[in-house]
């Protein structure tokens, strides 16, 4: 018993040191938490690992599609960031078209600067290639084949440096590693999902869930499951706005501006209660990101801050302009519960609060949706009314 409660703790306490740096698994059911997303893609709710939706980057011919995630920074806006430590990316992928000759990219890690640092591509054959940061392949192909219609589980670690170490695993064993040409010159900045750029010209179709990044080790490549407000939270001062100025303005699953809650004064506060976590989670939770779409109500300097309450203790971003009345993603995501400096509990994910604070004063602000994103390690059972998720 003494050494299995050991064990528990020791993997626990690795979860709660790991930095997430960013995840998703397109709960939002579009590309908010999307940096940038350019060329053919959806995200869609037919062809999903787990939850409701999965991005799709499905480009024909030579042309591209691809959602490209990036950091949170203190603020809670998503910039090119990482710095030089190796990288850890978890990802869940499938294809339903694979190329019809050579290969085409699967995933891109860039440098500070956007230049180039590694490459993931697959080929016709269904085999895995890495390729550096000046475009030559590193290493053989894998050995594995990957089939059309199968999810598997890949991680990416991404180093620093020429050479630099690389690894890439599938569905938890490694497939490929060995050190390469990994741009010595910048840090890392952006990790990009899908055909970024056409490499020979195929048309491929390839889907993408429950992606997360880490700076420390692999994450565990466990289910995002998406929760809405289904209840004001313990201070509610945004009472302008349309309608009813409570949760039901900013509940919706898929984001919307047509409905929102407006600050009235400087310093007001805004909360939200969140519908519980489905069925049975398994532990260790792994991060907790409240997701939000904000905008100004009149074009001015702003001071916005996202919130996130666990018990009596209020975790913020650092304050900052939101910079016009354009509908503007901000985000928060925390490895550790702030009430308890400890992995995240089921008890505690159902009570958490997430909202905003403004201290702008004469510029309101306009909150149009909020979700809490919650990367959890298995679920067993999902939300009444949705297929029962896929878990590897």
């Amino acid at each position: 018993m003494r050494v299995l409660c050991a064990l528990i703790l020791l993997l626990l306490t690795t979860v709660a040191h790991a930095a997430r740096l960013e995840l998703t698994g397109f709960e939002s059911g579009d590309t908010s938490e999307c940096q940038t997303q350019t060329g053919t893609f959806s995200v869609q709710s037919t062809t999903v690992y787990s939850g409701t939706y999965a991005f799709q980057a499905n480009p024909t011919g030579t042309a591209i599609g691809s959602c490209t995630l990036t950091t949170i920074n203190a603020s809670g806006a998503s910039v090119n960031g990482g710095g030089t430590i190796p990288l850890y990316v978890t990802f869940r992928w499938r294809a339903g078209t694979l190329p019809a000759s050579g290969s085409e990219e699967i995933f891109a890690a860039l440098a500070l600067s956007a230049s180039d640092k590694m490459f993931l591509r697959v080929t016709s054959a269904g085999k895995l290639q890495v390729y550096s940061s000046v475009n030559a392949q590193m290493g053989s192909d894998g050995t594995t084949t990957l089939v059309v219609d199968t999810w598997y589980l890949l991680q990416v670690k991404v180093g620093h440096g020429s050479p630099g170490p690389y690894e890439v695993r599938i569905n938890g064993a490694v497939e490929l590693s060995g050190t390469g040409n990994l741009n010595a010159a910048n840090g890392h900045s952006q990790r990009v999902f899908g055909k970024a750029t056409n490499r020979s010209g195929n048309t491929v179709n390839f889907y993408y869930d429950d992606i997360a990044v880490d700076d420390t080790d692999y994450p565990p490549g466990g289910p995002i499951v998406a929760l809405h407000p289904d209840a004001n939270g313990s201070t509610m001062q945004w009472t302008n706005g349309t309608g009813v100025s409570n949760y039901t303005q900013v509940n919706e699953v898929v984001p919307s501006t047509t409905e929102y809650v407006q600050s009235v004064a400087q310093n007001d506060v805004a909360l939200f209660h969140f519908g519980a976590l489905p069925g049975t989670v398994g532990l260790p939770i792994a991060a907790v990101k409240v997701t939000q779409r904000v905008a100004e109500n009149t074009s001015g300097s702003t001071t916005y801050t996202v919130r996130i309450r666990s018990g009596a203790t209020n975790s913020d971003s650092t304050a900052a302009d939101l910079g016009n009345t354009a509908y503007v993603t901000r985000q928060r995501l925390l490895g550790l519960d702030p009430a308890t400096a400890a992995a995240w509990t089921v008890a505690g994910v159902n009570a958490v609060e997430a909202g905003a604070t403004d201290a702008s004063g004469i510029i309101r602000i306009r909150l149009a949706w909020l979700a809490l994103m919650v990367e959890a390690t298995t679920v067993t059972v999902t939300p009444t009314g949705r297929a029962r998720l896929s878990v590897y």
